[in-house]
């Protein structure tokens, strides 16, 4: 009877325990997302946002440095800075050779036996054959392979009809040049190399050459000397005539011998 009494009694005790366990409650309640508070604003951490990384974009041309990119080349309104800053990229198609100060070896030396003016620059004080090399880089626009020279008679006759001339004519002083190469600038200065004795085989209309390449033999072709095959004095010995030319203007027009040649001489030596 006792010992009945007793296992009644233990089964009660393990009842009552399992109805009094907290921890069963909490397993028996899933907690849901719908119960959990929202965070607070004063809690709340801004981060700091990334600067957006803007990459250049391949292929467009940038924005030019250089203020003489950006500027309109004017042989007669620039100033001799500007000038020499836009053709900086020259140099002297003779190599060795300074640019002279011989008044009428310069532009606009006045020459009376044509009644016309000087153009270009003379290198005087070298041989027939002398190399001439490229002031810069360009393309060929104009290689005279197939220069006819003038007879006396045409010679004669020109100069007759430029002395008769307001200023000589401009197809005749094309034939005083004699035998020329043209070079086409990128920035569309054009320079000039004239009175050759010959020109370099590969040198033709269309070939793009490189500064300091050489293009020709200097002679004076397009001089009465040369016709005549005389030399009866220093002005017709062999040279290089040079010039400079943006549009219808060529380098130095119309400005006083100072500037011209501290114009040149900046630009080639």
């Amino acid at each position: 009877m006792k010992s009945r009494l007793l296992f009644i009694l233990l089964i009660m005790l393990l009842f009552f325990a399992s109805a009094c366990n907290p921890l069963e409650e909490t397993l028996a309640e899933p907690v849901k997302l719908a119960d959990v508070p929202p965070a607070s604003d004063q809690n709340k951490v801004d981060l700091p946002q990334k600067e957006p990384v803007i990459e250049p974009v391949s292929g467009l041309p940038q924005q030019p440095t250089n203020p003489a990119q950006t500027a309109e080349i004017d042989f007669q309104t620039n100033t001799v800075d500007e000038l020499v800053d836009f053709l900086s990229y020259m140099s002297s198609p003779i190599a060795g050779r300074k640019v002279t100060t011989v008044p009428g070896q310069l532009p606009n030396a006045p020459r009376r036996y044509r009644n016309g003016i000087h153009e270009g620059l003379d290198y005087y004080g070298i041989n027939e054959g002398t190399i001439v090399l490229a002031a810069a880089s360009g393309t060929v626009i104009r290689a005279d392979h197939n220069f006819q020279e003038m007879t006396l008679e045409e010679y004669e006759e020109a100069i007759r009809l430029s002395a008769a001339a307001p200023t000589t004519p401009p197809d005749l002083l094309d034939k005083f040049r004699g035998m020329q190469i043209w070079i086409r600038h990128d920035d569309g200065v054009v320079t000039r190399y004239c009175h050759l004795a010959s020109i370099n085989p590969e040198i033709i209309t269309g070939t793009r050459v490189v500064g300091g390449q050489p293009l020709a033999q200097a002679g004076n072709s397009g001089m009465r000397a040369n016709i005549v095959g005389e030399i009866n004095s220093a002005s017709d010995e062999p040279h290089l005539h040079f010039e400079i030319w943006y549009g219808n203007t060529f380098l130095g027009q119309g400005r006083p011998v100072s500037e011209v040649i501290e114009l040149y001489s900046r630009i080639l030596d």
